[in-house]
């Protein structure tokens, strides 16, 4: 089974870095309004309930 994690994160200094080359290819932020395509469905489903919490804030 395969499982995307979804992170949130405030960046307060310095700079993001892979440290996990040999599972991932590459590190990247994106806005939730811009995220790349195409999704996985895992994450689709962690992205309607983050919406959700965000509408609750």
């Amino acid at each position: 089974m395969f499982q995307a994690n979804l992170v949130t994160a405030e960046i307060v200094s310095g700079t993001a870095k892979n440290i996990d080359i040999y599972n991932h290819s590459a590190l990247e932020w994106f806005s939730i309004d811009k995220l790349p395509s195409p999704l996985g469905e895992s994450t689709l489903k962690g992205l309607k309930i983050l919406k959700l919490l965000i509408v609750k804030f």
